[in-house]
C-alpha cells in the first residue's frame, strides 16, 4: 500500500493539464487483481489450568506448578512456542457435600427374645395390650392354630453378647412380674432368643468447602505442524484447551503490498493491449481505488477436543515426565489448518494522449 501512495503522489506531483476538456475525454477504467493461497505460520490457543484445595496456598502452589511442568514437556519433546501469557487468574471457593465415614469399626450386639403368654379368656386382651403398649411393645401376634397362645419380643443393644442378653432378660423379668400381677395372662415365657451383630459405621453427608484456582493462559507458537501434541501434552497434566485454534499469517502488510503491486500491474497490462491497436497510448494513473473486500486477519477454526488422557490429579503427580510424554504419544491428534485465500483488486483511472 505504501508504494501506491508514493506512486500516487508522484504522479499527482508531475501531472499538469492544459485542457480540462480533453482531460475528460482521453481517460481509460480498468481493473486489477491479484490472489495468493496463504499457510497459516502461526497458532494461538488458549488452555485452562483448573486446581482445587481446602488450602488456597496449595490450590495456587499446585496451579503454578501444573504450569511449569508443561513448560518441562514442550521443551523435552520439542514442542517449541513462542511465548506463553496469562489471560485470566481467578479464585474462588466451592461448596460441595461430601460422605465421611463415622464410628469406624464400632459394631454392637442385639439379643432378641420371643415371649410366649398363654391368655385362656379373650375378654382380657384389650387390657394386656395396653400393658405391653405401656412397656414399648408395639407388636402382638397369635402363634399359629393353638388357642391362647400369643407371642412378642424384647431386644436390647449393648457393645458385648453377654450385656445385652443380661439387659434383655431384665426387661422380661420386669414385664413378667407386672403381667402376672394382674392375673390376666395364664402362663408367660421366654420361647426362644437370638442374638446379632450389628454395625455401627455410617457415612454421613458433611458440606465441606474448596479452593478453586482456575488459570487461562494464551500460547502462541510457530510449530503448527506440532499443534497436535502441544494439545496432548496439556491434556496429560488435565490442562484442557479452548475448542478454537486462532490462526494468523507474519509479515501481513508485506504480502499485500505485494498483491497490491501484482493488481495494479495486471490493470495496467489490460490497459496496454485494450490500447495496443489505437493510436492512444497511456500517461499517468489519475486515481487508484482499492476495491478488496479484506485485509489479512487472523482466523478461528474449531476443533474436538474430547480428552482421551485425563487421569486423576493425584495419578498425574506420581507420573514422570517420561511417562506423560509417552502418554501423549499414545493419541494421534493431527490438526491441519486450512489455507488462506488472499485476494487484491484494484480500480486504476488512466488518463490517455495520443502516440
Amino acid at each position: 500500500m505504501k508504494k501506491i501512495i508514493l506512486i500516487l503522489l508522484t504522479i499527482f506531483s508531475v501531472m499538469i493539464f492544459s485542457d480540462e476538456s480533453d482531460l475528460f475525454y482521453k481517460r481509460i477504467q480498468v481493473a486489477g487483481t491479484a490472489t495468493e493461497t496463504l499457510m497459516p505460520d502461526t497458532a494461538s490457543i488458549m488452555f485452562t489450568i483448573y486446581t482445587e484445595n481446602e488450602d488456597m496456598n496449595k490450590a495456587s502452589e499446585e496451579n503454578a506448578g501444573l504450569l511449569d511442568r508443561y513448560k518441562t514437556l514442550l521443551s523435552k519433546s520439542g514442542v517449541k512456542y513462542e511465548k506463553i501469557e496469562s489471560v485470566t487468574y481467578n479464585s474462588n471457593k466451592r461448596e460441595y457435600w461430601d460422605s465421611i465415614l463415622v464410628n469406624k469399626g464400632e459394631k454392637e450386639y442385639s439379643t432378641s427374645l420371643n415371649i410366649e403368654i398363654t391368655v385362656n379368656d379373650q375378654n382380657k386382651l384389650r387390657e394386656i395390650v395396653n400393658i405391653l403398649s405401656g412397656e414399648n411393645i408395639n407388636y402382638f401376634s397369635k402363634s399359629g392354630r393353638e388357642f391362647g397362645i400369643y407371642n412378642f419380643n424384647i431386644s436390647e443393644s449393648a457393645k458385648d453378647t453377654k450385656t445385652s442378653y443380661q439387659k434383655a432378660l431384665e426387661r422380661y423379668k420386669n414385664l413378667e412380674s407386672k403381667v402376672l400381677k394382674t392375673n390376666l395372662v395364664d402362663g408367660v415365657r421366654i420361647a426362644s432368643y437370638d442374638t446379632s451383630e450389628k454395625s455401627l459405621e455410617k457415612y454421613d453427608r458433611v458440606k465441606k468447602e474448596k479452593h478453586v484456582v482456575t488459570h487461562v493462559i494464551k500460547i502462541k507458537t510457530g510449530d503448527v505442524k506440532n499443534l497436535g501434541k502441544l494439545i496432548n501434552l496439556g491434556y496429560t497434566l488435565n490442562i484442557t484447551p479452548n475448542s478454537y485454534i486462532q490462526y494468523d499469517i507474519n509479515n501481513k502488510e508485506q504480502i499485500e503490498n505485494r498483491l497490491y503491486e501484482k493488481a495494479y500491474l495486471e490493470a495496467k497490462k489490460k490497459a496496454d493491449k485494450i490500447l495496443a491497436k489505437t493510436d492512444l497510448g497511456l500517461q499517468k494513473p489519475l486515481s487508484v481505488t482499492d476495491n478488496s473486500r479484506y485485509s489479512i486477519q487472523p482466523y478461528n477454526e474449531y476443533f474436538s477436543n474430547y480428552n482421551s488422557l485425563a487421569r486423576a490429579a493425584d495419578e498425574v503427580k506420581k507420573s514422570s515426565d517420561k511417562e506423560l510424554m509417552d502418554l501423549a504419544n499414545t493419541s494421534n491428534l493431527v490438526i491441519s489448518p486450512k489455507k488462506l485465500t488472499v485476494t487484491k483488486t484494484v480500480n486504476i483511472e488512466f488518463q490517455m494522449n495520443k502516440k
